[in-house]
């Protein structure tokens, strides 16, 4: 593009001194064009180095898992020697938090252990082992269940003031939402999830991560993504790594990304939330299968696949049902792309060994020529060396027979 461009310069430069402006921004707009391109590698260039990260995070995932088995057990090995109940109850809390995103069923398994204990203390820690089961619960796919224990709870000023509470209804609603066909019902799923955001925002401490997040989320819903944006991103460049709810954030950030159409974006974020997810060793997620669909629509099939699977092997190890739905739309067109794939590398092969047995085949047959034409080439030295060694012979006969020759003529004169 730039040598086509030149001659044009060139001559509006020659033309007129009104012309001379006109180069000049020619350039401008060249080395804008050109900056821009290597802004764009350059944050390729980043994507492919994380999202190769995520390739190999992926294969050894058994890693992450056997350090959160480690860590779950060392937590009940703590259990087996506490003998207050309260402690008890605390650690079951920290065994739900490792469960609740890894082994669903489990997770609600000890819901009811803590639910068990609770009778023995306080009401507010009976109505968090209640919202615990309800948890479990919706991610086991059972919404209503969920619904009920929540709805049947007492409105203590705990429950009133408790943002789990709250963020338990919007996720129910949130899964009856994606699950819903009927329009009327989805809107009304869709005015529920707003109305608990306003209460979450309204009863969280300010600068909170669930503060922000839930003012971001609204913020999308009222189609405010550039705000939206703006204040999760300074949030999120203030948290640490460590932050659990790093992953949450980054995945809503690609939410946003989307809704403004920015894809390039939101795929990186969902690359980052994916990595996160997956070194938190979590089987219950949502930015791994949405980030497939992406590469998907990129012609990433391969990836998509390897990835959709991924996600697909660990809902059905978490026994999250609720997440299926955002498996099923997908995996079969990605897996039957995957198929095409399969099969045209095949017919590339079969293709490829052919064209290589015909050259080799051609290499053999040129060997077996030169090997001919080197026999040939070495039986014609052979004789040229005998005709060379008989001329040598003749050569020194004749030089003696010159020399007998002169020896008679000076004898006889």
């Amino acid at each position: 593009m730039i040598f086509l461009t030149l001659p044009a310069l060139t001559s509006s430069i020659i033309i007129t001194n009104n012309t001379f402006e006109m180069p000049g921004k020619l350039v401008w707009l060249m080395l804008l064009g050109l900056s821009l391109n290597l802004s764009s590698v350059s944050a390729n260039s980043g994507d492919d180095s994380i999202i190769h990260k995520l390739d190999k995070m992926i294969i050894e995932r058994s890693i992450y898992q056997e350090r959160l088995e480690k860590e779950i057990s060392d937590l009940q090995r703590t259990l087996e020697y506490a003998n207050d109940n309260e402690f008890r109850f605390n650690v079951l809390g920290d065994i739900f938090e490792k469960y609740r995103s890894f082994l669903v069923d489990t997770a609600f398994v000890i819901a009811k252990q803590r639910m068990k204990i609770a009778k023995c203390l306080k009401k507010d820690q009976q109505d968090e082992s209640l919202m615990n089961m309800a948890d479990a619960l919706n991610k086991m796919g059972r919404h209503r269940d969920a619904l009920a224990i929540l709805n049947k709870m007492q409105r203590t000023p705990y429950v009133l003031h408790n943002t789990y509470f709250y963020y338990l209804y919007h996720t129910i609603y949130l899964s009856c939402y994606d699950e819903e066909i009927d329009p009327g019902a989805k809107k009304t799923y869709y005015q529920y999830m707003k109305s608990y955001k306003d209460t979450l925002i309204s009863i969280s401490p300010p600068n909170s991560a669930s503060y922000i997040m839930n003012k971001c989320g609204l913020m999308n819903m009222n189609g405010k993504q550039a705000a939206a944006l703006t204040l999760l991103k300074t949030y999120y460049e203030k948290s640490g790594k460590d932050n659990p709810d790093r992953a949450r954030m980054e995945y809503l950030m690609s939410e946003l990304y989307l809704a403004k159409g920015d894809t390039a974006n939101a795929k990186h974020y969902l690359i980052l939330s994916s990595i996160t997810d997956i070194g938190n060793a979590k089987k219950v997620y949502m930015s791994l299968q949405r980030l497939a669909t992406i590469l998907y629509k990129q012609g990433d099939i391969e990836r998509a696949y390897n990835y959709i699977t991924c996600a697909l092997e660990d809902i059905n190890f978490g026994k999250a049902r609720y997440r299926i739905l955002d498996i099923v739309q997908y995996l079969p067109i990605i897996n039957a792309a995957n198929n095409l794939r399969v099969a045209k590398n095949k017919t590339r092969i079969i293709y490829f060994s052919l064209l290589l047995f015909a050259l080799t085949s051609m290499l053999v047959v040129a060997l077996i020529f030169i090997n001919k034409k080197n026999i040939k080439l070495v039986k014609a030295q052979q004789s040229l060396e005998e005709q060379n060694k008989c001329l040598h012979e003749m050569t020194n006969n004749l030089a003696q027979m010159n020399r007998q020759i002169k020896e008679s003529n000076h004898i006889k004169e």
